[in-house]
C-alpha cells in the first residue's frame, strides 16, 4: 500500500494537503457524507457509517467541555454541522480499507494555554491526543507561526515534523494564512 492522506475535505488546510498531496502521487480518502462537498477523493460515509461514532463523539466533547448529542437532531443545519463533527472520528480512525493514520498533521490555531485547538479540528485533535491509538501528532499554530507536537497534555514548539508519507491525517482550518499555507508547502517540499 503506498502512501495516503486521510482528510475531511474541508476548504483551506484540508483542500491545501490534498493538492499536496495529490501533487506526490499519494492517493487522497476526504471523508464526507451526503450532502457535503467533499473535494478530492471523496468518501462518501453512509448514515450507519457516522452514527457509529456517536458515542466517541460525546466522550471527545466532554473532554473538551462541549456538547454532542448522541441524537440526531430535527433542524438541517444542526444535523450537518453533527455530521461534520462525526466524519472527524474517519480522519483520525481511518476505515478498513485504509488503516490507521500513523501521523496526524493539523493547521490552525492553538487555544492560550496551548492545550487544544481551535475552531472544527479540535474534535479530531482530541480524539487523536486523548481517545485514539496514538498516533504522532503535530500542530502548526497559525498564531505564532510554529510546529508544535503534543507533550503531556500541552503543546510544546518542536522541529518540522517528517514529509508526509505512508498513511497520514492532515486537516485544519478552512480559514488559513498565509502561514498556514507556506507550512503546508513546505511539509510536502512543494511551493
Amino acid at each position: 500500500m503506498g502512501d495516503i492522506l486521510l482528510s475531511g475535505g474541508a476548504a483551506g488546510a484540508d483542500t491545501l494537503f490534498a493538492l499536496c498531496a495529490k501533487a506526490l502521487g499519494h492517493e487522497v480518502y476526504a471523508f464526507s457524507f451526503p450532502g457535503h462537498n467533499g473535494g478530492a477523493g471523496k468518501y462518501d460515509l453512509n448514515p450507519g457509517e457516522l452514527e457509529s461514532q456517536s458515542e466517541l463523539l460525546v466522550q471527545t466533547g466532554k473532554n473538551l467541555n462541549k456538547r454532542f448529542s448522541p441524537d440526531p437532531p430535527d433542524q438541517h443545519q444542526l444535523r450537518f454541522v453533527r455530521n461534520l463533527l462525526l466524519r472527524s472520528a474517519y480522519q483520525i480512525l481511518g476505515m478498513p480499507e485504509t488503516g490507521r493514520p500513523e501521523t496526524v498533521y493539523v493547521v490552525t490555531n492553538l487555544t492560550p494555554d496551548r492545550k487544544y485547538a481551535k475552531g472544527g479540528s479540535s474534535w479530531a485533535v482530541e480524539i487523536a491526543a486523548h481517545l485514539a491509538h496514538d498516533p504522532k501528532l503535530y500542530l502548526f499554530d497559525m498564531q505564532s507561526n510554529h510546529w508544535h507536537t503534543l507533550v503531556e497534555d500541552t503543546f510544546e514548539p518542536c522541529q518540522a515534523p517528517p514529509v508526509p508519507s505512508g498513511i497520514y491525517t492532515g486537516i485544519g482550518a478552512r480559514d488559513i494564512t498565509e502561514a498556514g499555507l507556506t507550512a503546508i508547502g513546505n511539509l510536502y517540499g512543494v511551493e
